[in-house]
């Protein structure tokens, strides 16, 4: 199985894996995982000297030899230019490791020395570091001394996230090892017992800190306490003083040294402590570098902790200006504290809003303060009104809108309105997404075209997914009746839903250019070869989350003479195999016009769903006319408000 991309920069994908395409400034990084720990990777460097482009050529090598290959050319003026495939070589050991680089210089025994080879920097690595998997990133601590350096700081960035709700009291020992000898002192003389023989740290471990979340440090806190103290079944509402004192030491080690970029400050009921960050000498400092914010006022405590979060949300406003990314949850008795945190940001970008049935006055404040910077909202479990969205139209930026379970009537608006229609008009909303879970509802309908209506001359891409059948079609009739410049479409549900005359007489008039679909039904042979009848000249993208034969693949792209795909998506349960890629080199054969295949894109592996294979054979045709064949890594009906993605787009 040789490498496919020689000539071209094209890649092929051989089996499951995920696809990277890295670009820095000084590099460009383009490779997959192949199989389990497996990688193919192209390596394309800018010579600056002479203005060339060197490339570096590998084939099928595991992660670790990938390293190794990095550090070579980091440290020799050499290329590669083999063709021989690397097999996985098993367990790495540190013997191995010491002598891996040595090892594989003398396996390519094809080098050609290049003058002025360019240097990969650590930024470079880090990139490329970013798309392993946990385990993975804790295997290169052993690869040599660089990447131990490399690794260490991103496993230390947000350590935190990976914890469980027990929390990982070991990891609190690193941070207390970190003290200074006169801050464990004060640790002692509080009558804290502290481990023995703790030994000096390799790495400032609290300065590579960048996410920080109260409630899980909370939660290791507590039981590294617990037991180091050797206290049995205690009461985290009953705790002693001195463990006040190992929380504000702890609090100060971190917020002193850490250059923070995400904090999360949500509180409940388990919450009995809230630094005052403020006081901390480093504070301000920090505050600069902050660029996303997660409030989450579930229940508090006591009194005390409601005035010290007030008094801590005063303070934000003057010390954390350049937020990027907030995420505010049940912030109902906290609104005007929020209002002027807002208020005060100069770069806030994105802003979700959940659980609340008062969001108006930050709609408000949004209208006249982030006119030129914001540019994704999303509201969930919100109490809202469509017609309160009018405020947001002077938000010249605002691209995405996000509805999760926002579109029930309230009591009161069961009588049709006799207002005139809603004529403001957002200037660059392209993206909506309209998500509803719950299966049995009241819908604003009148709402709903307000919304479209307020959209219509902007919106190209719509994405929809709702359980109740009755209110899909209800959201796509309003979509055909006033959004005529959609030219993307995602909609999960059943047949029954799209399959009426109006969606379908709209279909072939309209200018769409993706069309996702994800059915609830088993089986769509029938209806996909009677719904590609009405497909638009326009369309060059469609994607499929259903299960698809052979016999029924073929029988469709043959009924799709009018359309030239350049992307398919096939996401069956059971897997695409030899005879589906068959078709679909055929099909490009002919048209000309594929380009990109994508399959097995799933929410979650289970037991019921198995990973396409392919042979090495027809992978290697299929190559020839299709450029790329990929596991598709992205899901278009994921929730947009899932906390990891929605910082996934700023850190």
């Amino acid at each position: 199985m040789g490498h496919p991309c020689s000539d071209e920069h094209h890649v092929i994908d051989f089996s499951a894996g995920t696809f990277l395409n890295i670009h820095t400034h000084t590099v460009e990084v383009v490779g997959r995982e192949v199989g389990r720990g497996k990688a193919c990777i192209d390596l394309i460097c800018p010579d600056y000297k002479c203005g060339l482009i060197i490339k570096y050529e590998t084939c099928i090598l595991n992660w670790f030899q990938v390293f190794d290959y990095l550090d070579s050319i980091n440290t020799a003026e050499m290329t590669w230019k083999s063709n021989k495939r690397i097999r996985n070589e098993g367990n790495i050991t540190s013997e191995i490791a010491s002598r891996r680089s040595i090892r594989l210089q003398q396996r390519f025994k094809h080098v050609e020395e290049v003058k002025d080879v360019p240097y990969l920097p650590d930024e470079v690595i880090n990139n490329i570091f970013e798309y392993l998997n946990l385990g993975t990133k804790y295997a290169c601590l052993f690869i040599s001394r660089r990447m131990c350096r490399l690794m260490v700081q991103i496993l230390w960035r947000a350590p935190f996230k990976f914890c469980t709700s027990f929390g990982n009291h070991k990891l609190i020992t690193t941070y207390v090892s970190c003290l200074d000898p006169s801050r464990r002192e004060v640790l002692k003389q509080a009558g804290i017992i502290l481990p023995d023989n703790m030994s000096t740290p390799l790495f400032p471990y609290q300065c590579y800190l960048k996410e920080f979340s109260l409630n899980p440090f909370e939660n290791m806190v507590f039981w590294w306490y617990t037991q180091n103290q050797k206290l049995d079944g205690i009461s985290r509402f009953g705790l002693p003083r001195n463990f006040e004192i190992l929380m504000t030491e702890m609090s100060q080690l971190i917020f002193n040294s850490a250059c923070l970029k995400h904090v999360d400050i949500s509180l409940d009921s388990a919450c009995t402590f809230l630094p005052e960050f403020q006081s901390f000498s480093r504070f301000k400092f920090i505050g600069e570098n902050i660029t996303s914010l997660s409030t989450g006022i579930f229940f508090v405590s006591s009194e005390a902790t409601s005035n010290q979060l007030i008094e801590l949300l005063k303070s934000t406003e003057t010390s954390v200006n350049k937020i990027q990314c907030m995420d505010i949850i049940h912030f109902c008795d906290y609104v005007p504290e929020f209002v002027r945190l807002i208020k005060a940001q100069s770069n806030l970008r994105q802003l979700s809003l959940r659980d609340s049935n008062i969001v108006k006055p930050i709609l408000r404040v949004l209208s006249t303060t982030a006119t030129t910077t914001l540019t994704w909202l999303g509201l969930e479990m919100i109490s809202l009104q469509p017609k309160s969205l009018v405020l947001l139209t002077t938000c010249q930026n605002l691209e995405t809108l996000v509805l999760v379970n926002c579109l029930d009537v309230p009591v009161d608006e069961f009588i049709p309105s006799d207002e005139p229609p809603i004529d403001h008009q957002f200037v660059n909303l392209r993206k909506l997404h309209i998500i509803d879970n719950r299966a049995f509802f009241y819908v604003d309908l009148t709402g709903l075209r307000e919304i479209f209506q307020m959209t219509s001359r902007s919106l190209k891409e719509l994405i929809i997914d709702m359980a109740c059948s009755l209110q899909m079609r209800a959201l796509l009739s309003s979509m055909i009746e006033i959004s005529p410049m959609i030219t993307s479409l995602a909609v999960c549900g059943g047949q029954s839903d799209i399959m009426f005359k109006e969606f379908q007489e709209w279909l072939e008039i309209s200018k769409l250019e993706c069309l996702i679909l994800r059915l609830n039904e088993n089986n769509i042979g029938t209806f996909i070869k009677d719904l590609c009848t009405h497909f638009p000249n326009s369309l060059v993208h469609l994607d499929i989350d259903s299960l698809i034969t052979p016999t029924q693949l073929s029988n469709f792209l043959n009924k799709c003479d009018h359309v030239n795909f350049k992307r398919l998506g096939l996401n069956d349960r059971r897997g695409i195999n030899d005879e589906h890629l068959h078709i679909l080199m055929k099909y490009a054969e002919y048209f000309g016009s594929l380009e990109i295949v994508e399959y097995d894109r799933w929410a979650t592996r289970n037991k019921w769903v198995k990973p396409s294979k392919f042979s090495d054979e027809k992978l290697k045709k299929a190559g020839r006319f299709i450029r790329v064949i990929r596991r598709d890594v992205s899901y278009p009906f994921h929730n947009p408000m899932d906390s990891n993605l929605l910082y996934g787009r700023i850190l």
